[in-house]
This record gives C-alpha cells, sequence and structure tokens, in this order.
C-alpha cells in the first residue's frame, strides 16, 4: 500500500498542468526530468540550432555564394566551454550576449583542417562586408542578442533579421520525439523554454538566501 503511495505521489509531481505553468520547472528528481538538467539540454538545442539558423542566413544573404573550403563564410562548432558553464552569473550575462559574440569562440577541437579561430575570422569579416546592403543585414544578425532570440524561437517577439528561427521550435521538439522522449517529459521541456530566464532569477534567489544563512 505504502509503495502504491508513493508511486502515485511520483506520479503527480512530474506531472504538468500546461506548458507554461511557471512553477513546474521548479519541479522534478535528479535525473533528466530535473530543471538543471532540462535546462542545459535545451541549451544544447538552442545553441545548436541557433548556429544553423545563422548559417542558413548568411547562405540566403550570400545567394547561396558563400565560397567554400577554409575560407567559407559559414560558422563551424564552438567548444563547449559556454554550454558547459551552469553558473547562474554567467548564464545571466549570455542572456544580453549578441549572436557575434557567442560563436566568436575557438572551434571544438574536432576540427582538424581548420583554425580554432575560424568562427572569429568569419565573423569580422562579415560584419565588414562591402557590400552596404548585404553588411547591414548581417549586422542585424550577428547583433541580436541570445535573449531576442530566445524571444523569437517562443513567439513573445518577434524581429525581422529572425525571421525562420522561429520554425527551429518544432524542430527541436521533433527530435526529443524521435528520441522517444514522454509526453510528460516534452511538456516540462516546453516550461523551461518559456520560463528560461526566471529558472536563473529563481536560482540566483535560491543560493543568495543559502548564502545568507550560512
Amino acid at each position: 500500500m505504502l509503495e502504491k503511495d508513493i508511486a502515485e505521489m511520483t506520479k503527480i509531481k512530474l506531472s504538468v498542468l500546461g506548458r507554461k505553468r511557471k512553477n513546474s520547472i521548479e519541479k522534478g528528481l535528479h535525473n533528466k526530468y530535473s530543471s538543471d538538467n532540462l535546462f542545459h539540454r535545451f541549451k544544447y538545442y538552442f545553441l545548436k540550432t541557433l548556429k544553423e539558423f545563422v548559417n542558413e542566413k548568411i547562405y540566403e544573404i550570400y545567394s547561396g555564394d558563400i565560397g567554400a573550403g577554409i575560407s567559407t563564410k559559414k560558422l563551424l562548432n564552438i567548444n563547449n566551454s559556454q554550454l558547459n558553464n551552469c553558473t547562474v552569473k554567467f548564464n545571466l550575462e549570455l542572456l544580453n550576449k549578441t549572436v557575434g559574440d557567442i560563436f566568436s569562440s575557438k572551434l571544438n577541437k574536432k576540427y582538424n583542417i581548420y583554425k580554432l579561430n575560424h568562427n572569429i575570422n568569419i565573423i569580422n569579416k562579415l560584419k565588414n562586408e562591402k557590400d552596404e546592403e548585404k553588411m547591414e543585414k548581417i549586422n542585424k544578425l550577428l547583433n541580436a542578442s541570445f535573449i531576442d532570440c530566445l524571444n523569437h524561437l517562443r513567439g513573445s517577439k518577434f524581429y525581422d533579421e529572425l525571421k525562420g528561427l522561429e520554425n527551429k521550435y518544432n524542430y527541436i521538439i521533433s527530435e526529443l520525439i524521435k528520441k522517444g522522449e514522454t509526453e510528460e517529459y516534452l511538456e516540462l521541456f516546453k516550461d523551461v523554454i518559456y520560463n528560461y530566464e526566471r529558472y536563473l532569477y529563481q536560482k540566483r534567489c535560491r543560493k543568495k538566501k543559502i548564502s545568507d544563512i550560512i
């Protein structure tokens, strides 16, 4: 009887009433349902799809003429330092970091033929494009902040330079479905998307309260 009650309580704890329920991301066990793990996984997918989106826009702006080889106007995967940084301070600052700054990082070491500063060089060239029309479009895109992109993705705001990024929301969810995630997990994951900043601010407040006690 006791085991049945515990199972029922666990089920209730993990249930979700709606994708924008404000308190749901604070709940979860210390597994993939925990808010920290959900937050980290969304951040991974968001940075991954954001890079893909930027490359798609570059391709569009240059009508496909982006060059080839080590000089191609294409951003490559960066190292995981920003993804793996779990500190509240860093992630709050990341919200206001621009797309250009985010991807102006050294490459993942898996690349052999590319220099580690490939993205840095490409972004600098793009920002100083001689064609004024292209340069204006590129700079609007690269100057968009992390929070601008997040707001556009989830539909709370719209920016012309980010048009199309909203489609990545469905892509991210479909990727999780392909991996066999349950509806329960998907709802918790969506809550993280819609309460991303709130999660960070609440985490900061909790840490502050703990330090005050100590």
